[in-house]
């Protein structure tokens, strides 16, 4: 609607003035139409970083009714496809973008976008595919893209290669947050305790992100069934998280300490 009164505007501003008073206000119309297409580009980035994916994928839609070629939008649309589980949608539009697409940075982001569509619709095999192939590049890996990796992997039954990948890359960044806490959560899921526990200390070392490697301690003694020392280090979580306030994360640990609470009545009741 607010286009067509632009529209509408901007004919009759034909009618008045000299002709280059006509241009000149033709040319503020245009300028108004490229406002539109930036302030719906910027609330779009803003829904996406709020998890509104739907909201987000109607105003990057509304930014190419004003400007088909602004910025990044169509990357940024594929991008936000995977995170509203539009698999399909995301291939299609990447796919179409990288039949014409020569930058080599542009290419390697809608290839990765790609790939995510790909393990998003558990084809696993395709979806390493790519991501290795841009880990063998000149560029590789950054830690994000790794860990997605080496979800792959794990979640195609391959599970020796994901610890694989996570170690490969720890050994050139040991000390990083994202590779740790994936390498961690991974051994859980294995039954591998005593490697989650080394990662965990190597983790408290470095003083930061104290709440959520509390959490994932106690996640891994209550998958060993140690649920005094699991209450204890879900305890040492909430602790750190009162003081930083990440409510996410307090509803996870509240939620755990829900259920080693359950947990603890159901093992008293069998006894």
């Amino acid at each position: 609607m607010r286009k067509v009164v632009i529209l509408i505007v901007a004919v009759v501003s034909l009618c008045l003035g000299s002709t280059e008073d006509k241009i000149n206000k033709l040319s503020n119309e245009i300028g108004d139409i490229q406002r539109f297409a930036q302030v719906y580009y910027q609330r779009a980035n803003l829904y996406t970083e709020v998890g509104s994916f739907a909201k987000a994928i109607e105003d990057f839609k509304k930014v190419q009714v004003f400007n088909a070629d602004y910025k990044d939008v169509k990357y940024k649309m594929a991008k936000t496809y995977v995170n509203a589980g539009e698999a399909q949608l995301a291939l299609d539009l990447s796919s179409e973008l990288l039949s014409h697409v020569k930058d080599i940075k542009e290419k390697r982001r809608l290839l990765l976008v790609k790939a995510d569509a790909y393990i998003l619709q558990e084809n696993y095999d395709e979806g390493i595919k790519l991501y290795e192939a841009q880990k063998k590049s000149k560029n590789g890996l950054n830690a994000l893209e790794t860990t997605k990796l080496a979800g792959a992997y794990y979640e195609n039954a391959q599970s020796r290669k994901s610890l694989n990948v996570l170690k490969e890359a720890l050994r050139k960044d040991k000390n990083n947050y994202l590779l740790s806490k994936k390498m961690v959560e991974v051994c859980i899921e294995e039954g591998s305790y005593s490697l989650a526990h080394t990662m965990i200390e190597r983790m408290l070392e470095q003083k930061k992100n104290r709440a959520e490697i509390y959490y994932l301690q106690a996640q891994i003694f209550e998958a060993e069934d140690k649920v005094s020392l699991a209450f204890k280090s879900s305890k040492l979580a909430m602790q750190y998280l009162n003081k930083t306030g990440k409510n996410a994360l307090k509803t996870r640990v509240a939620n755990l300490e829900l259920k080693l609470s359950q947990n603890a009545k159901n093992a008293l009741a069998l006894n």
